[in-house]
Protein backbone atom coordinates (compact mmCIF):
# COMPACT_ATOMS: atom_id res chain seq x y z
CA UNK A 1 0.00 0.00 0.00
CA UNK A 2 1.61 3.56 -1.24
CA UNK A 3 0.98 6.43 1.36
CA UNK A 4 -0.43 9.57 0.17
CA UNK A 5 2.60 11.49 0.91
CA UNK A 6 5.08 10.01 -2.03
CA UNK A 7 5.80 12.45 -5.09
CA UNK A 8 4.39 9.45 -7.75
CA UNK A 9 1.11 8.25 -8.59
CA UNK A 10 -0.03 5.36 -10.41
CA UNK A 11 -1.53 5.31 -13.55
CA UNK A 12 -3.97 2.33 -14.69
CA UNK A 13 -1.18 0.53 -16.38
CA UNK A 14 1.11 0.74 -13.06
CA UNK A 15 3.40 3.36 -14.48
CA UNK A 16 4.80 6.23 -11.88
CA UNK A 17 4.39 9.86 -13.21
CA UNK A 18 5.44 12.81 -10.80
CA UNK A 19 1.85 14.46 -8.93
CA UNK A 20 1.26 17.57 -10.36
CA UNK A 21 2.60 20.70 -8.39
CA UNK A 22 0.29 23.70 -8.52
CA UNK A 23 2.28 26.82 -6.71
CA UNK A 24 -0.02 29.60 -5.36
CA UNK A 25 0.91 32.58 -8.17
CA UNK A 26 0.62 35.56 -5.66
CA UNK A 27 3.32 33.87 -3.57
CA UNK A 28 5.52 33.20 -6.70
CA UNK A 29 5.03 36.88 -7.96
CA UNK A 30 5.92 37.85 -3.84
CA UNK A 31 9.07 35.73 -3.94
CA UNK A 32 10.22 37.34 -7.42
CA UNK A 33 9.76 40.56 -5.88
CA UNK A 34 12.09 39.56 -3.27
CA UNK A 35 14.76 39.22 -6.38
CA UNK A 36 15.03 35.38 -4.97
CA UNK A 37 16.39 32.54 -7.83
CA UNK A 38 14.52 30.35 -9.21
CA UNK A 39 16.94 27.75 -7.57
CA UNK A 40 16.12 29.54 -4.23
CA UNK A 41 12.50 29.61 -5.04
CA UNK A 42 12.23 25.84 -6.05
CA UNK A 43 14.25 25.18 -2.52
CA UNK A 44 11.43 27.34 -0.47
CA UNK A 45 8.61 25.51 -2.29
CA UNK A 46 9.97 21.86 -2.20
CA UNK A 47 10.24 21.23 -5.89
CA UNK A 48 12.27 21.07 -8.64
CA UNK A 49 14.03 24.34 -10.31
CA UNK A 50 12.98 23.02 -13.50
CA UNK A 51 9.22 23.15 -12.54
CA UNK A 52 9.68 27.05 -11.38
CA UNK A 53 11.94 27.61 -14.59
CA UNK A 54 9.42 26.23 -16.91
CA UNK A 55 6.41 25.94 -15.59
CA UNK A 56 6.31 29.06 -13.44
CA UNK A 57 8.81 31.58 -15.36
CA UNK A 58 6.62 34.04 -16.44
CA UNK A 59 4.53 34.39 -12.78
CA UNK A 60 8.29 35.02 -11.08
CA UNK A 61 9.08 36.81 -14.06
CA UNK A 62 6.30 39.45 -13.04
CA UNK A 63 7.62 39.70 -9.50
CA UNK A 64 11.26 40.56 -10.47
CA UNK A 65 9.76 43.21 -13.04
CA UNK A 66 7.92 44.72 -9.96
CA UNK A 67 11.07 45.03 -8.56
CA UNK A 68 13.07 46.36 -11.19
CA UNK A 69 10.11 49.27 -11.25
CA UNK A 70 10.28 50.02 -7.53
CA UNK A 71 14.43 50.36 -7.68
CA UNK A 72 14.32 52.16 -10.44
CA UNK A 73 11.24 54.58 -9.23
CA UNK A 74 13.41 55.48 -6.30
CA UNK A 75 16.75 55.92 -7.69
CA UNK A 76 14.86 58.77 -10.11
CA UNK A 77 13.33 60.07 -6.59
CA UNK A 78 16.63 59.82 -5.18
CA UNK A 79 18.51 61.61 -7.96
CA UNK A 80 15.84 64.74 -8.59
CA UNK A 81 15.65 64.88 -4.85
CA UNK A 82 19.77 66.01 -4.72
CA UNK A 83 21.50 63.01 -4.04
CA UNK A 84 24.65 63.66 -6.79
CA UNK A 85 25.71 60.33 -6.95
CA UNK A 86 22.61 59.03 -8.11
CA UNK A 87 22.12 61.62 -10.61
CA UNK A 88 25.14 61.01 -12.75
CA UNK A 89 24.49 57.42 -12.46
CA UNK A 90 21.72 57.96 -13.83
CA UNK A 91 22.60 60.16 -16.09
CA UNK A 92 24.80 58.02 -17.59
CA UNK A 93 22.82 54.92 -17.13
CA UNK A 94 19.31 55.40 -17.92
CA UNK A 95 19.80 58.96 -20.24
CA UNK A 96 23.02 57.39 -22.25
CA UNK A 97 24.57 60.86 -21.36
CA UNK A 98 28.73 60.41 -21.13
CA UNK A 99 31.86 62.69 -20.08
CA UNK A 100 33.93 61.02 -22.66
CA UNK A 101 35.42 64.04 -24.52
CA UNK A 102 35.44 62.37 -28.36
CA UNK A 103 36.60 64.34 -31.47
CA UNK A 104 36.19 63.89 -34.85
CA UNK A 105 38.28 61.19 -36.59
CA UNK A 106 39.25 63.27 -39.66
CA UNK A 107 40.77 65.93 -36.98
CA UNK A 108 43.79 66.33 -34.71
CA UNK A 109 43.78 66.81 -31.65
CA UNK A 110 45.85 69.23 -28.99
CA UNK A 111 46.36 68.13 -25.73
CA UNK A 112 47.58 70.79 -23.21
CA UNK A 113 49.42 69.46 -19.95
CA UNK A 114 49.97 72.61 -17.12
CA UNK A 115 52.16 71.37 -14.48
CA UNK A 116 52.41 73.98 -11.45
CA UNK A 117 55.43 74.10 -9.06
CA UNK A 118 55.98 75.65 -5.57
CA UNK A 119 60.06 75.88 -5.44
CA UNK A 120 62.36 76.22 -2.77
CA UNK A 121 62.01 80.03 -2.32
CA UNK A 122 58.30 80.08 -2.41
CA UNK A 123 58.17 81.10 -6.29
CA UNK A 124 55.01 79.90 -7.98
CA UNK A 125 56.16 77.85 -11.43
CA UNK A 126 54.00 77.32 -14.13
CA UNK A 127 54.76 74.81 -16.54
CA UNK A 128 52.72 74.06 -19.87
CA UNK A 129 53.65 71.42 -22.70
CA UNK A 130 51.41 71.31 -25.73
CA UNK A 131 51.12 67.47 -27.69
CA UNK A 132 49.22 67.44 -31.03
CA UNK A 133 47.38 63.49 -31.31
CA UNK A 134 47.13 62.87 -35.09
CA UNK A 135 43.94 60.72 -35.92
CA UNK A 136 45.05 57.41 -36.68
Amino acid sequence: MESEETKEEKTAKGKSFPKPIYLEHKELIKLGELGLSNRQIANLKGCDEKTIRVKYAAVVEKGRGKLQKRIATKMIEEALGGNTVMLIWVSKNILGWSDMVTAPTNQSLTVVKTTVNTNSAGQVEVKSETKEIEPT
